[in-house]
């Protein structure tokens, strides 16, 4: 009896395991099929026209247009200066002496004597020091005239050219920028440094600021562009080469053939006309070989009409085993009659929002209302569209783009990063952002 008792415990509870584990699985697979699609948050940004102009930074040393080196007549030692650095000369006055008697012989002093007017910008040896006639032992240069020498890297030489704009910074005065113009390129690459040296001349009321000796950060304006689609170079994401922006859409991009026939079932002639434009009812291009056979075909197999139907649409690609939709003229009665068996053996597939057919504002509002409420979408709920994008000129996070966008289109500022085509999003707040 006891053992009779055991034997009936043991089956109740393995029982009630088994219903147990049932109820969890069938639990689980509620919460799974209940689960709804994920909303992303996001910040956006209208797309706005702007001047954009791409450059190079440089840097480079503020000198005097007109330097000349300064050498002696004579060898031998300076016995006298008569200048200091920053000091103005004329045009033949002394500068220093040079003694060039030697043990034994006595000579009269040697006068260095300055080549223009102009300002002592270098005297490099002191009284006392033996120098040569192939020595430059001072350097006069007209201060009233200033340049600034920069050397570009090789691969920016072919954007070199006499004329281009150029903006000069200083420490000195970190918010007075100063205008410039390259004038002279250099026809040589220097075969150490593979740079080439281009003159800038200064301009405008603040190159009065500049000073000899100077060092100067430099922009070379080598392209400008007016009135142009420019968005954040943030908002772009790059993957596997290309380059694509999410917009915002009233109106989804992607929709199931289910959904559309959801839709069409409880709606009026004109809401079906209008649904039909933008959601254009398409069959799948292609089946996988095993899944067309086996999971479409057979589950018809007593159903010879329809076997026919599908047959008559689709043909089979050996090599790649698939079968692919033949050419279609128009949504015709078979392949009408294809659509409804697919919904009706379960076979959901994705079908792209039609690119041919271009709403109006009235008409958007209107689909997206339908879409509302036949309990499509919420209220709240918009979507984004990966729209693949060309761009031009790419400088201080900022991106001009050739191709993809228009003016006041509305795009994704943040929160990009999970998006995919299609994606429902929610958006947090609209930036005014102004170049």
């Amino acid at each position: 009896m006891k053992r009779t008792n055991r034997l009936f415990l043991s089956i109740v509870t393995v029982l009630c395991f088994l219903v147990s584990c049932g109820g969890k699985k069938d639990a689980a697979k509620n919460n799974t099929e209940q689960q709804p699609e994920a909303l992303f948050a996001v910040n956006t940004m209208k797309i706005q026209r702007s001047n954009i102009s791409d450059y190079i930074k440089l840097t480079g040393n503020v000198q005097a247009k007109t330097n000349i080196q300064v050498f002696p007549d004579q060898n031998g030692k300076i016995s006298s200066i008569a200048v200091k650095i920053g000091q103005s000369v004329v045009q033949g006055q002394r500068i220093m002496e040079v003694n060039p008697s030697r043990p034994g012989m006595i000579y009269a002093l040697s006068p260095v004597i300055a080549p223009i007017s102009g300002v002592i910008t270098s005297l490099p040896y002191e009284i006392g020091d033996t120098v040569s006639m192939q020595t430059p032992v001072a350097k006069v240069g007209n201060l009233s005239r200033l340049e600034v020498i920069a050397n570009v890297a090789e691969k920016y030489i072919s954007k070199m050219k006499v004329g281009l704009n150029v903006a000069i910074m200083v420490d000195a005065y970190p918010n007075m920028p100063i205008n410039g113009n390259i004038y002279e390129v250099s026809p040589i690459v220097d075969e150490v440094s593979r740079t080439l040296e281009v003159k800038i001349e200064p301009k405008g009321a603040n190159a009065a600021l500049l000073k000899h000796g100077m060092y100067a950060n430099i922009k070379i304006f080598t392209e400008n562009k007016k009135d142009r689609v420019v968005i954040p170079s943030s908002c772009i994401i790059t993957r596997y080469g290309e380059q694509s922006v999410f917009v915002i859409c009233n109106l989804p991009t992607e929709i199931s053939n289910v959904t559309i026939s959801k839709m069409l079932a409880t709606s009026t002639d004109d809401e079906k006309a209008l649904i039909l434009r933008y959601f254009p009812r398409i069959l799948p291009a292609s089946f996988r070989g095993d899944v067309f056979e086996t999971k479409i075909l057979r589950s018809l197999e007593k159903r010879n009409e329809e076997r026919t139907t599908l047959l008559s649409l689709y043909q089979k690609d050996e090599d790649n085993n698939l079968y692919k939709l033949k050419e279609q003229g128009s949504f015709n009665s078979n392949c009408e009659k294809a659509w409804n068996i697919f919904l009706e053996l379960g076979q959901v597939f994705v079908l792209p929002i039609s690119k041919i057919f271009k709403s109006s504002i009235s008409e958007d509002e209107q689909l997206r209302s339908i879409l509302i409420d036949k309990g499509i979408i919420e209220k709240t709920t918009k979507f984004v569209e990966k729209r693949i994008v060309r761009s031009g000129i790419q400088i201080d996070n900022k991106t001009e783009i050739i191709e993809g966008l228009l003016q006041d289109e509305e795009i994704v500022y943040s929160g990009q990063s999970l998006l995919e085509n299609n994606a429902k999003v929610k958006i947090v707040q609209l930036l005014n952002i102004v170049y």
